[in-house]
This record gives structure tokens, sequence and C-alpha cells, in this order.
């Protein structure tokens, strides 16, 4: 009868009969379809954001499998790029970067929607730095400049990791003094990293000294002695004079 309710899919016939008075009939039929052309429903959880896995240069990421609804009951789930499900939860390894993985829900009338997880994978490992030996020269003068060979870096996700000092090889440094160099690895994504050394400049130029000359005075005519005078010796050092002593 008319306001019954009839399934999605397959159609139905209702057929009508009519008998008059003498007994004489006549029919007519039609079919009722109901057809489904409601989209699914389907909802993808929040955005994902994931440090990389240590000493790799991607990470994995997992999250809950998104929700499906359909009005006919039957919906099937699709997803790319691949990912593993297990018990409601997702999983798959990205690279570094922002990534979309992708979900679609068709039920079986074709009707289809979508939904997107956007995961985010960041590097914040830092890079590992090895400095070179503490280096020690030597001079004669009051500056010499010092060489040394250059620190080594390595990271997760950089392969040439730019690397800077405090002082750069072949900087001058003064005699006598040990100073501390700093070096700096930082990778693409501003992680760094840092290591020390020293470079100490030994003093191996002897100062010099510079006598006035021989003094010959007359005695006086009433006293075996007499006071003499002189000028201090000139001296100098590359370092700087210490001190100066007689006998």
């Amino acid at each position: 009868a008319s306001g019954t309710s009839f399934s999605i899919g397959t159609p139905t016939t209702i057929s009508y009969t009519v008998t008059d008075k003498a007994d004489l009939t006549a029919s007519c039929s039609f079919t009722v379809t109901v057809v489904d052309a409601t989209n699914p429903v389907i909802t993808c959880p929040s955005a994902v954001s994931i440090s990389t896995s240590t000493g790799a240069a991607t990470g994995t990421a997992s999250w809950i499998a998104p929700s499906v609804s359909d009005n006919s009951g039957s919906v099937t789930v699709s997803v790319t790029p691949t990912v593993t499900t297990t018990s409601g939860q997702a999983s798959a390894v990205f690279g570094l970067g922002t990534s979309t993985v992708t979900y679609t829900a068709r039920d079986a009338a074709g009707n289809t929607n979508t939904c997107k997880v956007s995961v985010t994978v960041k590097d914040n490992e830092v890079p590992k730095i090895t400095c070179p030996a503490d280096v020690t020269s030597t001079t004669a003068s009051a500056t010499q400049a010092a060489t040394w060979s250059p620190a080594t870096a390595t990271d997760n996700a950089d392969t040439s990791v730019a690397i800077t000092y405090s002082k750069s090889s072949g900087s001058s440094f003064a005699v006598g003094t040990t100073t501390t160099v700093t070096a700096t690895a930082t990778d693409d994504a501003g992680n760094f990293a840092t290591c020390t050394f020293t470079v100490t400049m030994q003093d191996t130029g002897k100062p010099s000294i510079t006598c006035p000359p021989d003094i010959s005075v007359n005695a006086p005519t009433t006293s075996p002695s007499t006071t003499v005078s002189w000028d201090a010796p000139a001296t100098s050092d590359n370092w700087g004079v210490d001190t100066v002593t007689s006998t």
C-alpha cells in the first residue's frame, strides 16, 4: 500500500487489479526503486606532527583511523599512500616535511566522500660534531698564526652540515696565551651542536738586552773609591720583559 517502507536497491513491483460487477478485470503495475544518492560520512583525525626517528631522516606517524558511516550500511574505505591499520590504529613512515594521507569512503551505490590527514615530520635532532685536538704552537714574535684540521660533523638528515668557528684557522694568537676555540655545527633545520679545543702560543724568543759601554773614571785624590752611575740597559722581548737584575 502507499506509504510502505522500501529498502535501497532492488526495484519492487507494485500491481493493482480492478474488478467490475460483471467480474471483468483489468490490471496495471509499476516499480518502486529507492535510489541511494547520499554520500558516506567519513571523519579524519586532526593533523599529526612528529619528530624524525633517532639517527634517521624519516619518522613513523600514527593516528586513529577515520570513522565512517552511510545510510546503506555498506562502505569500503581506501587510502593513499599505503598505511598499516591494526585495531583501528593507522601508521606509516614519512620523510621530512608535510605529507597528506587521503581516505576515500565508497558505498554500494558508488557515492564517495573523502577526508585527509596532514602529517608533518620535523628534524629536531642535533648534529654530532668532533673537534680537532688541542693546538700548541711556538713563536719568537708577539703574535703568530695557528692552523688546525677542520672539525667534522654528521647529521641524521643533512648530508652537508655547516660548521663555523669562533676563530678561523690561520688567525693570529698572542704569544703566551691559551685561547678556547668553539666550533658550531648547524643543520638545515637549525639544530646545532658545539665542541671546543684550545690554541696555546708558547714563547721561544729570548729577550734582548744592551748594556751601556764600558766606563772608566778617575778616582779622586782623597779617596780610593768613587761613585759611578750609568744608564739602565735597553731591553725588549716579544712577550714583554719580566725582570731585569744586576750583579
